[in-house]
């Protein structure tokens, strides 16, 4: 992994070391952006009486965001400065394909290639793009992306789930244009997030670099300092 967890919990709150949100930062407001999605299409669909089990299977991605985003938060991000770009690109992408997968589950069982839902199966993709750009790793996770639709596309009816009545249809497919932008937000908060620690993590590392070229420079200028009286007198005696 291309970054080390952080192993310390606060004391006498060990819960935060695995669900480190707080009420008060903004991120955590984020994060919930998509799960406030989630929880509306879940409400929409459990209202016109859709299948319980394939409801659940839908809020997946809410559960998806809220683990991968405590995991980002308990990362350490000084053990990410020296870590090669490509390393970081394989990581991103990998956690990205999650989203990729819950998402086209929960297309797959809300009538798969005629999902309202359909949308939401390029979440993945964007998230990667807005992260690390156009790299051989986005265009996998598009080619994979791509992969998913012909799979949809080729669902039997006995997957896919009961029709929906024409109006939930449509107002499941404007949610789901809104829960791309939704899926996006804690990307952007986090993005924005490493962005600062990188900047502040390498201006302590430069500053505890020149610190101690200072220490060394003092040692130096002692060792000489001892050196040369010594030298002194044997050339004082030397002269005599």
């Amino acid at each position: 992994m291309p970054c080390q967890q952080a192993i310390s919990a606060s004391v006498g709150q060990p819960w935060r070391a695995w669900f480190p949100l707080t009420w008060g930062d903004a991120d955590t407001w984020k994060v919930l952006i998509p799960v406030a999605y989630y929880v509306t299409v879940v409400a929409v669909l459990l209202a016109t009486a859709y299948p319980p089990w394939r409801v659940a299977v839908v809020a997946l991605p809410a559960l998806r965001q809220v683990a991968v985003f405590s995991m980002l938060r308990r990362r350490n991000v000084r053990m990410c400065l020296n870590v090669d770009d490509d390393q970081k690109a394989w990581f991103v992408a990998c956690v990205n394909s999650t989203l990729l997968l819950t998402t086209a589950l929960g297309v797959a069982v809300t009538g798969g290639i005629h999902s309202p839902l359909f949308f939401t199966i390029a979440a993945g993709y964007f998230a990667t793009v807005l992260i690390i750009g156009e790299r051989r790793q986005t265009r996998l996770l598009l080619g994979a992306t791509g992969v998913a639709v012909l799979a949809l596309a080729f669902l039997p009816d006995a997957w896919t789930g009961p029709g929906m009545a024409p109006p939930v249809h449509a107002l499941l497919t404007g949610l789901s244009v809104l829960g791309v932008g939704a899926s996006l937000a804690p990307v952007h908060a986090v993005v924005q997030r490493r962005r600062d620690e990188l900047a502040r993590a390498r201006e302590e590392m430069a500053s505890e670099a020149l610190a101690r070229a200072q220490s060394l420079e003092r040692v130096g200028s002692k060792v000489a300092h001892e050196l040369k009286n010594p030298l002194t007198a044997v050339k004082a005696l030397v002269q005599l």
